[in-house]
């Protein structure tokens, strides 16, 4: 450690006293007794051998080793990046791999890490890539820094310059075209740029508790109070805006609840979005006597999306106008919204956005969604089948319909119907999808969302073997669980 001023100093001397004059063409080494030093195109030495280790100029800089470390000097011979580095590569399009201790990094010509923190690294056969890991997971580079794959891989084996197998979690995974793959990559990241969308105050979950008299009301007869909303409750954690932050299982509710689902709600944490003192509110669930216990646990991006289908139905001419901010996200024929994934759209698609907004700003608002175990539970059914078997549609690989899963969990009064949801990954992603409904004639997605007689909701979210990420709704106006 005492060394590394004065070595760099040394070198320092040793450039400042070359001739002002010193050429600017790339230079090349030359090895001579036992040292490495560098001349110019016409053959002049240009800095004497004093390296162990030197390389042929690449771009902008050229490698050297000084008492066992790797650094790098400009074209005119002098220190660019000192020589710190346990090892260290020449650069390609202004960036380079490092290792500093144990640590491999990515580099540009000033020194400046723009990659970091991974265990190994090692390029490929194939294209120039750079292959890396941090703990268990793979990842790819192309040759100019830019990620091809994420981090996310079990292991990786190029095929050739443009296909790659590989498996994620266990299950095989071929990517065909590693370049598309990168693009989406990159329309991704672009996205997690992109301004937030605009937030809408009007409408939170402390609006559920002003309603409950409402659902007692209006069904006397099942629905006992005590047992409805006293005995079963899941806590939400909500900032000054109503937004959930974080969603865990009321601890005085353990006799009642799985353990899975009190941990899984436990495990589901948010980052608080505001600096105001956050506060607890008691989310009720419909219960009625001889339930056991509620063994599906409600993750914060299903209670995301209860959340946007309150927001649309409690203000829809409000939610138009959040709606209408999509054109925003609309560069050629790709749709980007924040944090979602990038998607193509149809020739009547902006006609499609047009239309939902105008029937949002012509609807009155509806009665909030409380949150149903059993729809719950039948959603879960359905998510789970779609993702195993790889289908997609209302209907069930056991040829059953919505109605038809719903019924195995409880009795369904009044009306009822299924909303699904594929490739978006926000709870704004799937409302706004299926609010527009472009594609589906009917517009029975829309429909859903803003039909008057549902007063329950159960949503499901998660994979899908095709299309990544799916999100289940099943609605009803009143749904008696079967004892």
């Amino acid at each position: 450690m005492l060394r590394k001023p004065a070595y760099i100093l040394i070198l320092l001397t040793l450039w400042f006293a070359l001739p002002l004059s010193a050429p600017a063409q790339p230079l090349k080494a030359f090895f001579d007794a036992g040292t490495w030093g560098y001349k110019n195109k016409a053959g002049k030495v240009v800095i004497k051998p004093t390296f162990q280790l030197a390389k042929d100029f690449v771009g902008s800089r050229g490698l050297v080793r000084f008492e066992n470390k790797f650094g790098y000097i400009d074209p005119q011979g002098k220190i660019a990046i000192p020589c710190k580095y346990d090892d260290a590569y020449s650069f390609v399009a202004d960036v380079a791999w490092v290792k500093l201790g144990q640590e491999f990094m990515l580099i540009d010509t000033k020194g400046k890490v723009l990659q970091s923190g991974f265990d190994d690294m090692k390029y490929t056969l194939y294209g120039s890539f750079a292959q890396v890991k941090r703990g268990s997971k793979y990842g790819l580079f192309d040759a100019k820094g830019n990620v091809c794959m994420e981090l996310k891989y079990d292991n990786i084996s190029l095929l050739n310059d443009n296909q790659a197998n590989t498996t994620i979690n266990g299950r095989a995974v071929v990517i065909y075209d590693l370049r598309q793959h990168q693009k989406q990559i990159q329309e991704q990241m672009a996205a997690a740029a992109l301004p937030a969308l605009p937030a809408l105050p009007q409408y939170d979950y402390r609006d559920i508790i002003k309603h409950l008299p409402l659902i007692r009301t209006k069904y006397p007869n099942a629905v006992d109070s005590s047992e409805a909303f006293g005995k079963i409750s899941i806590r939400v954690l909500v900032d000054s805006t109503g937004k959930p932050l974080r969603v865990e299982a009321d601890k005085k509710e353990d006799k009642v609840l799985s353990a899975a689902a009190i941990n899984a709600c436990k495990s589901a944490t948010y980052t608080p979005a505001t600096d105001k003192k956050p506060t607890w509110l008691n989310l009720p669930v419909f219960f009625l006597p001889g339930i056991k216990e509620i063994t599906e646990p409600i993750t914060p991006l299903e209670l995301e999306v209860m959340y946007e289908l309150n927001l649309a139905r409690m203000n829809p001419p409000k939610y138009a106008d959040k709606l209408a901010e999509i054109k925003k996200y609309i560069k050629g024929n790709i749709l980007q919204l924040p944090n979602d994934a990038a998607a193509g759209y149809s020739s009547t698609f902006i006609a499609t956005l047009n239309e939902a907004i105008a029937e949002l700003r012509a609807t009155t608002p509806r009665d909030f969604l409380a949150i149903s175990p059993p729809l719950l539970a039948a959603s879960r059914v359905h998510m789970q089948d779609c993702d195993a078997k790889g289908i997609f549609g209302h209907e069930g690989s056991d040829g059953s319909m919505p109605q038809d899963r719903m019924q195995r969990f409880a009795k369904w009064e009044n009306a009822a119907g299924e909303n699904v949801s594929y490739g978006t990954r926000t709870a704004f992603g799937i409302i706004s999808q299926l609010l527009i409904d472009d594609g589906v004639p009917s517009r029975g997605h829309r429909k859903n969302i803003l039909h008057s007689s549902y007063n329950f909701v159960g949503v499901s979210y998660g994979n899908h073997a095709k299309y990544n990420h799916q999100c289940v709704q099943n609605f009803a106006g009143f749904v008696e669980p079967l004892r």
